[in-house]
């Protein structure tokens, strides 16, 4: 399957659908902003419970403001016509 098929068929399939849509970049902050938070409660009253590696993760999440969203699939070849 070529990447260019890949592509189409996946924002065909997946992300051009009435289950997503794209925010606005004010949009995406402001949700950003809400959900902060409740993340750091939630990592408050569970750090005893996590590794160091978990509580790194976190923090580091909570201090990287802006990550590219990364949409990840595996096509399945073997079917006809080729699904995702």
């Amino acid at each position: 399957m070529d990447t260019t098929a890949y592509i189409r068929q996946a924002l065909e399939e997946h992300l051009l659908t009435k289950d997503y849509k794209q925010l606005t970049k004010e949009e995406a902050f402001n949700r950003m902003e809400q959900l902060k938070a409740p993340l750091k409660a939630a990592l408050q009253d569970n750090i005893p419970n996590l590794s160091e590696l978990e509580l790194t993760y976190f923090k580091r999440s909570l201090t990287n403001r802006f990550r590219l969203p990364i949409v990840y699939g595996s096509p399945k070849v073997h079917k006809n016509p080729f699904s995702l």
